[in-house]
This record gives structure tokens, C-alpha cells and sequence, in this order.
């Protein structure tokens, strides 16, 4: 089953039938969230959506005595071209002071507004809050049944609790500390995402937008130096999206705008045009409207590679993650007859290295290197 559209710039697309109740269908764009999009300046509006991004969040949102200024948000957000994915402040509403039915009045306040594209209901919420956040989550879809809601989550062994307050999880693991590349241990990221979408419901990976040195108090702790701490860079960027995409996720979540460009701008700003923003643009276009078809290369997997053969509206892809630290041969590797012959063509900054699929076999010339990226389009040979 699905729903109707949610807004008129996004829908999202289900990860597994049992929730197409709770989302809705294919999109023109798909879910790429930029965190914390403050100061809320026409300037840095214009700037994420220049970078990719189509969906802002701020965790100045949701307090009621702030309303104007939520709307005042809401508005320049729509004149952008953005959605927000609105912060509800669920620590303030789950305080023993705060009612369900003040919480009511409060939505009932925002639910027309155009802008709204999910519900954020909680960064990060303790164990301990379920009982409360289930009580907001039955008044979210009392109230918006067709607005998707939303948590934050960093890994914790009870995951599986939180399934009955939320319709999208967003796992966040931000690991590029002061590590030479590739040391750094990306796939912590897309194993909790793995671990997740195995509960039936969409995940949108968080993925690291900022340089751990603007955080330098909380650095010693992970046995880092702040003064060498770096950016992700072009590949890593390219292994969290297209590695999330094979898994299976439909949408992308990045942490911080703020952050990133908290402590130095030009150098913040740098990074954001020169590496990230290409990066998001070329996975933005591969993902164009959605999957009309997504096969897992499930054998791929036993040695840390992720693979898929999809098809968009336009073209059809083969996708290879190296989802490890190491440089792996994969010179022979059968496709589970998905495809028999066909030529490869390298899409965006994929390397260029002889690669063709033949005898159901995809044969590359060379090591796929560490967490490397590999999309190509493929050009059927059916004789």
C-alpha cells in the first residue's frame, strides 16, 4: 500500500513493503538532510541547497514559546527550496512538567505548514524516555498521519526497543578523527545500519560533515589529537552513500552545518564546495527519482564487499563497495544471474579500471581499493 504524497518537494520511498503505510512513494528528490542549518541566514539556506542538500533541520525548533521564530524558519526554508525536517525538542516535551495534549496544541500549531517533511521527535533518546516518546508518537500520527516521525540514535545494544517510536531511524557514528587514511572505521556506520533495517523500517544514515578538531575537549577521549584531526574526505564520503544505497536505505543525513563551519568558515567552506558538495551531487544524480529495480549481491558480502545491480528511470548500474580498510582482489566474482554479458561504462568519479561482465562473471583488472567505490552503467549484450 501507498500512501499520498507528503509534501509537494519529497516523498520518501520504503525500504520494505511492511511499512509502505507509514512513507510514501518515489520521489523527485530523495531525503538528504543537513543537520543543525544554523545561523538560519538566507545566505545559508542558499548554501545547502547549492551543496545538494534539499531537507534542513535546527535544534532551535520546538519550544512554543518560540513559535514566530519556528515559523519565521519554516518560511525562509520553503523560499529556498528546502523542506525541514522539524525539531520537536523531544527532551523538553517528555519533561515531567509537559502533557501529551500540550504537545497536541503545539503540532496542531505547525502541521499545515508546507515546509514540514518529517518530524524529528529526539536526538538520541535515552532507553528510559520510550514510555513518554511513545505516548508523543501516538499523537504525531493521531494528528499528521502522513508525516513520517523521527529519531536520532547512537549504537546501543537495546535498539530493538525503539521500534514503537518512530517510522525512520537515523543511526549516527562520525569516526574521522586524527587517522591517516584509510585507518579511520568508516563501517561502523553501515553495520549499525544493517542492524537496523533488519527491524522492517527506513534508515537514513548520519553521516560525519564536520572536523573533530571544532570539538577538541571531547577528542582526548577517543584517543585522538585535536590538532591533527581532518575532514572526511572524497572517498570515505563516497563509501558512506553508495554503501547505504546498496543496504537498502533511502535517504542520507548529514552532521553538522553549524559544526562545520563553527570554528573557521573559509576553511569550512572549502571543503564543503571542493569535496563534499561533488560528492553529494554525483549520488544525488546516480539516485535521480528512485529504484525501479535493487538486486543485493548477496555473496558479495562474505569478505567486506557490498554489491548491487540496480535499475533507475534512466539507466541500469552495477554498484561495488569495498567495505574495509584493506585493498581487495575481486578479478572474478559471479553476479547470482543477474547479469550475463555486458559492457561497463564508469559513472561520475568512479576509476577507470578494466572492468566487464562476462559469463555471469564480473572480471576487473586490478584491486578494488580500501573502502573504494565502484559504479558503473551497464550496456546489456544479450546475444
Amino acid at each position: 500500500m501507498v500512501i499520498k504524497e507528503i509534501r509537494p518537494q519529497m516523498k520518501i520511498t520504503s525500504t520494505l513493503s511492511m511499512l509502505c503505510c507509514a512513507i510514501a512513494g518515489l520521489a523527485a528528490e530523495i531525503p538528504a538532510i543537513v543537520y543543525s542549518l544554523d545561523p538560519a541566514t538566507p545566505e545559508n539556506f542558499r548554501l545547502a541547497r547549492e551543496l545538494g542538500f534539499n531537507t534542513a533541520h535546527s535544534y532551535s525548533l520546538g519550544r512554543p514559546e518560540r513559535l514566530d521564530h519556528d515559523l519565521a524558519y519554516l518560511k525562509r526554508a520553503r523560499e529556498q527550496g528546502l523542506n525541514v525536517m522539524y525539531n520537536l525538542n523531544g527532551k523538553y516535551w517528555t519533561a515531567d512538567d509537559k502533557t501529551p495534549e500540550q504537545f497536541r496544541a503545539h503540532v496542531r500549531q505547525l502541521k499545515d505548514q508546507p515546509a514540514i517533511s518529517l518530524w524529528y521527535l529526539y536526538d538520541e533518546p535515552a532507553i528510559g524516555k520510550i514510555p513518554q516518546l511513545r505516548k508523543l508518537y501516538r499523537v504525531l500520527k493521531d494528528e499528521t498521519p502522513d508525516i513520517p516521525v523521527a529519531i536520532a540514535m547512537n549504537w546501543t545494544e537495546d535498539f530493538t526497543a525503539y521500534s514503537g517510536v518512530y517510522d525512520i531511524i537515523l543511526p549516527d557514528v562520525y569516526p574521522v578523527t586524527d587517522q591517516p587514511f584509510p585507518a579511520a572505521p568508516l563501517y561502523g556506520l553501515l553495520d549499525m545500519s544493517r542492524d537496523l533495517l533488519a527491524l522492517g523500517k527506513p534508515v537514513f544514515p548520519v553521516a560525519q560533515l564536520f572536523n573533530w578538531r571544532v570539538l577538541k575537549e571531547q577528542v582526548p577521549a577517543r584517543g585522538a589529537d585535536p590538532d591533527k584531526c581532518r575532514f572526511p574526505n572524497a572517498a570515505e564520503l563516497r563509501y558512506w552513500l553508495y554503501g547505504s544505497a546498496v543496504q537498502g536505505c533511502d535517504g542520507v543525513g548529514f552532521w553538522s552545518f553549524y559544526r562545520c563551519l563553527e570554528k573557521n568558515r573559509a576553511e569550512g567552506l572549502a571543503w564543503l564546495k571542493d569535496t563534499f558538495a561533488p560528492v553529494l551531487r554525483e549520488y544525488l544524480a546516480w539516485r535521480g527519482n528512485g529504484f525501479v529495480r535493487r538486486m543485493e549481491l548477496k555473496r558479495f558480502h562474505d569478505s567486506r564487499l557490498l554489491g548491487m545491480v540496480c535499475r533507475t528511470a534512466d539507466a541500469e548500474y552495477l554498484v561495488l563497495v569495498n567495505d574495509w580498510p584493506l585493498a581487495q582482489d575481486v578479478r572474478n566474482r559471479w553476479l547470482e544471474e543477474q547479469i550475463g554479458e555486458a559492457v561497463l561504462t564508469p559513472f561520475g568519479t568512479t576509476r577507470k579500471l578494466p572492468a566487464e561482465v562476462s559469463g555471469g562473471r564480473l572480471k576487473i583488472d586490478g584491486a578494488v581499493e580500501p573502502w573504494e567505490t565502484l559504479v558503473w552503467k551497464v550496456e546489456r549484450n544479450n546475444k
